[in-house]
Parts: C-alpha cells; sequence; structure tokens
C-alpha cells in the first residue's frame, strides 16, 4: 500500500489479500472493467476508493466481498 497526495494506492498482490482472492482474480476484475486501476510504470494500480467501491457495489455478483469492507476501511485510514 502506498500513499501518494493523499491518495491509498494497492498493488494488485494487496488488492488480492484484502479482497480474499487470487491475484489473477484481481487482474481478470480489472480486465473485465469491474475494478478500475491505472498503469503507473509496470505495475497496476487500484486507488482505495475504487477498491471500497468494488467492495460494496451490491451491483456486482456474490456477496463474499462484504466480510472485507472494514478491512478495507481500515487500510485506507
Amino acid at each position: 500500500m502506498r500513499q501518494v497526495e493523499g491518495v491509498t494506492l494497492y498493488t494488485i498482490l494487496e488488492a488480492a489479500k484484502v479482497l480474499g482472492v487470487t491475484p489473477q482474480t484481481v487482474r481478470l476484475y480489472i480486465k473485465e472493467g469491474r475494478l478500475p486501476a491505472k498503469r503507473i510504470g509496470r505495475p497496476y494500480l487500484i486507488s482505495g476508493d475504487a477498491l471500497k467501491r468494488f467492495v460494496t457495489d451490491t451491483t456486482s455478483e456474490g456477496d463474499f466481498r462484504k466480510p472485507y469492507i472494514t478491512e478495507v476501511e481500515k487500510e485506507a485510514e
């Protein structure tokens, strides 16, 4: 997790740990456009806000993300 001008940024591996999925799944979410990310140099970086929106989005399939809301909020602080 990195802080850049007050914005928390997560790598794919860090986002996978927060979401409780594999890094490959996070890459799939990015490719499908379900999880916004920016490529800065070689790695993709995901903002804490984008990760929080993804976790709380009730229009996406499955409820597996809901237990991770508090962890995202804690890490974003």
